[in-house]
């Protein structure tokens, strides 16, 4: 995982690298739950067996439903003011100087 780190016009060192919801539930929108007759008619039919498909074998996966704007991942930043997160992540973010991270 690339990290840099930078010091902002306060002097505060911060960290900041690059996330992305590779565990989380990509999905967005409505609940898909949510269906009309029809679809419930075609979802009884297709219904699976067996466990829940999206945990791992042990069942202990944790999913969490992620904003459609984090949806491609975030900066995250690290400070002794606290955390921050910025998206969408700026394009060549890597190669920014410490004017453009402080930015």
């Amino acid at each position: 995982m690339l990290s840099r780190r930078f010091i902002d016009d306060s002097g505060n060192r911060w960290i900041v690298w690059q996330v992305g919801p590779a565990w989380a539930e990509r999905r967005s929108g409505k609940d898909r739950r949510v269906m009309g007759a029809e679809a419930l008619e075609r979802a009884a039919f297709e219904r699976r067996e067996g466990g829940e498909r999206r945990d791992d074998a042990t069942g202990s996966v944790t999913r969490v439903r992620i904003p459609e704007h984090l949806l491609e991942g975030w900066l995250a930043f690290e400070g002794p003011a606290g955390r921050r997160r910025l998206a969408p992540i700026p394009r060549d973010w890597e190669a920014a100087t410490e004017a453009g991270l402080r930015g």
